[in-house]
């Protein structure tokens, strides 16, 4: 038995690597999106190389979402790309932030705290694979691997109106 104290200190000094969120999404400022390359302008998110097209903010904030619900649940060590071709990789391009190590947990500080995260998604039986830079690859069931096909499909096209986000009627 220890002190209640000092119970509710080493409480608040731990995090649970499942709960640890692998990526601030908040820090980035460019995105690789397999050829697709975004980057955060004033207006929004805008592609690289044709400024023309219109601003990928709602996609974005889709994959964010996505990002946002990736945890390390799996330690397992496998190295899929040794086998298989990546179905999407993903390159995210944040800014500097100082002091981020110290509160990230030491086991995802890799993926959280580097300047440059790689995601890696893989087609596999009965689901696929997804990977954040040398991390464990993370098992997802089939209908999460669709979802993410989904969001990041939708980068490919562009619609002249998005009624869905435009107008509630």
């Amino acid at each position: 038995p220890c002190a209640a104290d000092i119970s509710k200190r080493l409480d608040a000094l731990t995090q649970r690597l499942d709960q640890t969120l692998l990526i601030n999404v908040l820090t980035v400022r460019s995105i690789g999106i397999d050829t697709l390359r975004l980057r955060l302008e004033p207006n929004g998110w805008r592609d690289e190389a044709q400024v023309e097209r219109p601003n990928f903010n709602r996609r974005v904030n889709q994959l964010f979402a996505l990002l946002e619900t990736l945890r390390l649940n799996d330690f397992v060590r496998r190295d899929p790309s040794s086998v298989m071709v990546p179905l999407h990789v993903l390159h995210l391009t944040r800014q500097d932030v100082a002091g981020a190590a110290a509160s990230v947990a030491a086991v995802a500080s890799a993926a959280s705290v580097a300047a440059d995260v790689q995601v890696r998604l893989w087609t596999v039986p009965n689901g696929g694979l997804i990977q954040v830079d040398a991390l464990p690859a993370q098992n997802v069931d089939a209908q999460t691997l669709a979802n993410w096909n989904e969001v990041i499909s939708r980068f490919r096209s562009d619609y002249l109106f998005n009624l869905e986000t435009e107008f509630a009627l």
